[in-house]
C-alpha cells in the first residue's frame, strides 16, 4: 500500500533540488551542479537481508 504523504520528485530534466531518476531512485542535485546525489534508502525494492 502506498503512502499518501510519500514525496515524489519531478522527473529529473536537469534541474537544480529533488528529482526523480528513470531507473526509480531519488536523488538530490545542488544548483549549478551536473552531478545528482543519490540518497541512501532510496534504491528500488532491495529487500532488507541482502
Amino acid at each position: 500500500m502506498a503512502d499518501e504523504n510519500t514525496f515524489t520528485p519531478p522527473a529529473d530534466e536537469g534541474q537544480a533540488g529533488w528529482v526523480l531518476l528513470p531507473d526509480g531512485r531519488r536523488g538530490y542535485r545542488y544548483e549549478g551542479s551536473d552531478d545528482v546525489f543519490i540518497t541512501k534508502g532510496t534504491a528500488a525494492e532491495v529487500p532488507a537481508s541482502e
